[in-house]
């Protein structure tokens, strides 16, 4: 049974760009990282907030709809006896249709432990498929870390012992790229930061503070898997990663993308303490409907902020990631798009 919840801050969804696919992500790896093959340089800034409000037909809106990039993302993914076949066959079908330019993979890729063995039998015949691969950008859950060193999730999108590739630096799993004008970066929360450090004093924390005063775009997006701030109570919020949140508040950051609870949310924009923040707060997306069994309950002092959840559905995030703006839509497997679950807004 599918339920959506209260939509009570997200506006209608904003206007539907062509399908032109742009040409390029603009990847911006880290030194000595790939990127997927097909990925080329690219560095619009963008230069106005109100990309979303052009007049439809004019040639503001056309140049509006060149530079969209559009984006999937879920995660808690594969297993034997999971949904991953129909989330993989609408992905298929949104590359066809809708031209995704990037698949971000919030982690628990595959169940339980991340082997190798689980990410060839239930991973790769579905997310795995070339079509869809060259375009994900994963991040490790903490299933990925159920032997303390996510090896072979390195291994399988890196290459066997590689030190480098589609997955970030071995033993890091944090990189960052460029897609059109907006700047994405992949950071680790690995099993509760305890495998990959968050704190203020850690590599990955001081590695985003260099990155983030490297790359002052526009508009920003970040992604891991465990939430910072949600309203479920299954797995709850995780109070480690909030030096990463922190960093992320105070440069302007628009958008943060989770795992790790098995539903899907849209939360009001947030400060760095929790607190509503509509000018300047962080928008949280907890997408865990990749195809992972359900286990989303609500409550808690983020209940206020929960603008729209679904639960029963799997589904993925759909981005339209513009010069200026975003616009977002809840996909399910079967095709429904819940108008609760979708919006628009301008960076800030």
């Amino acid at each position: 049974m599918r339920f959506v919840w209260r939509a009570f801050g997200a506006t209608a969804l904003g206007l539907i760009f062509g399908c032109q696919r742009p040409a390029g992500m603009g990847a911006a790896w880290p030194p000595g990282h790939p990127g997927p093959a097909d990925a080329s340089v690219a560095d619009a800034r963008a230069t106005s907030a109100g990309a979303l409000s052009v007049r439809p037909g004019s040639a503001d809106a056309a140049t509006a709809a060149a530079a969209a990039i559009r984006v999937a993302a879920a995660g808690d993914i594969a297993c034997d006896g999971c949904g991953q076949a129909g989330t993989a066959a609408l992905i298929d079908q949104l590359i066809s249709t809708d031209h995704l330019q990037a698949v971000l993979v919030l982690g628990d890729l595959a169940y339980s432990s991340g082997s190798a063995a689980e990410f060839q039998a239930f991973y790769a015949p579905s997310w795995g498929r070339p079509e869809i691969l060259q375009l994900s950008h994963p991040v490790p859950g903490n299933h990925e870390y159920a032997s303390g060193s996510a090896d072979d999730y390195f291994d399988y999108f890196n290459g066997a012992a590689a030190p480098d590739g589609q997955a970030g630096p071995r033993g890091q799993g944090y990189y960052s790229f460029d897609l059109g004008s907006w700047h994405v970066i992949a950071l680790n929360s690995s099993d509760a930061c305890r495998f990959v450090s968050c704190s203020d004093t850690s590599a990955q924390r001081d590695w985003l503070a260099a990155d983030l005063a490297a790359h002052p775009a526009l508009c920003t997006l970040a992604f891991w898997h465990h939430p910072r701030f949600q309203a479920g109570t299954s797995s709850g919020e995780l109070s480690a990663v909030a030096p990463l949140w922190n960093l992320l508040y105070a440069a302007g950051v628009e958008l943060v993308l989770n795992g790790h609870e098995h539903g899907y949310q849209q939360l009001s924009p947030l400060d760095d303490t929790g607190q509503l923040d509509p000018a300047r707060g962080i928008r949280t997306f907890v997408v865990g409907t990749g195809g992972g069994e359900f286990d989303t309950s609500f409550g808690g002092p983020r209940l206020g902020a929960l603008e729209t959840s679904v639960t029963g559905s799997t589904g993925v995030l759909e981005l339209t990631l513009q010069p200026g703006g975003y616009s977002w839509q809840f996909v399910e497997t079967d095709g429904t798009r819940p108008s609760a679950a979708s919006g628009s807004a301008p960076c800030h």
